[in-house]
């Protein structure tokens, strides 16, 4: 088993400005959750394109949902490995 495991989901943005910016939700949360969080706001992009759904790890990195599938699965998270992690898949 892995020490590392998916804790919460993420959201990254390439905002208006052309900054990335990070949206990480609460235990629990759903990616949705975390866009009811965050809310349109005046860096939010017009575009879904700019947007990247994926996962914050107990050490403290954005991965995608692809690796958060490795991860989960290596950690004991999920019983099936998957390439494309969902929230519901973990909680």
């Amino acid at each position: 088993m892995s020490d590392e495991k998916v804790t919460r989901a993420a959201v990254l943005v390439l905002d208006n400005s052309g900054s990335f910016v990070m949206y990480v939700g609460k235990e629990g949360d759903r990616h949705s959750d975390v866009f009811k969080t965050v809310g349109p706001t005046s860096s939010w992009p017009e575009s879904t394109e700019d947007v990247d759904q994926g996962f914050w790890t107990s050490m403290a990195r954005y991965v995608s949902r692809k690796r958060a599938g490795e991860i989960a699965f290596a950690a004991g998270q999920i019983t099936k490995l998957t390439h494309c992690l969902m929230s519901e898949d973990v909680w």
